[in-house]
């Protein structure tokens, strides 16, 4: 993993839209589709094609988002979230590369608003970009 922020609590003012905070590589193994399987369930179509379910990138998305912001300021709020999958799939054994990025941050009534981007490439296509946006604690 590689982070810009050295372990410093995040802050509104840390962030600046443009500015890549850093990336993490996730491997999509046995280990990690069985931890999907426990919550979700046992899919057989899984096994037969060997195919990552779509979800567990959405979760690799948070996952990415939580190791490189951090630590966070506790009250944030989770306002919402985007989406867009890219075609193809990936194979269980497959790493993906998941890059954060600043894309918005403005104040609204007193509240600091910050819009994080995640986008997961595995050998140059890109398979999810998704955007978080949070109102920030302080």
């Amino acid at each position: 993993m590689t982070s810009t922020n050295d372990g410093v609590v995040w802050t509104y003012e840390h962030f600046q839209p443009g500015e890549t905070f850093g990336s993490v590589e996730l491997e999509l193994d046995e280990t990690r589709l069985a931890l999907w399987k426990e919550v979700y369930g046992d899919d057989s179509r899984i096994d037969q094609t060997g195919q990552v379910p779509r979800g567990l990138l959405v979760a690799g998305m948070m996952e990415t988002y939580l190791r490189v912001v951090s630590p966070r300021p506790p009250g944030n709020i989770h306002a919402s979230q985007k989406l867009m999958l890219g075609s193809g799939s990936l194979k269980v054994g497959d790493t993906v590369t998941a890059t954060v990025t600043c894309l918005d941050k403005v104040r609204r009534k007193d509240r600091g608003w910050v819009t994080i981007g995640v986008v997961m490439n595995s050998n140059d296509q890109e398979f999810l970009r998704g955007e978080i946006r949070t109102v920030w604690a302080r």
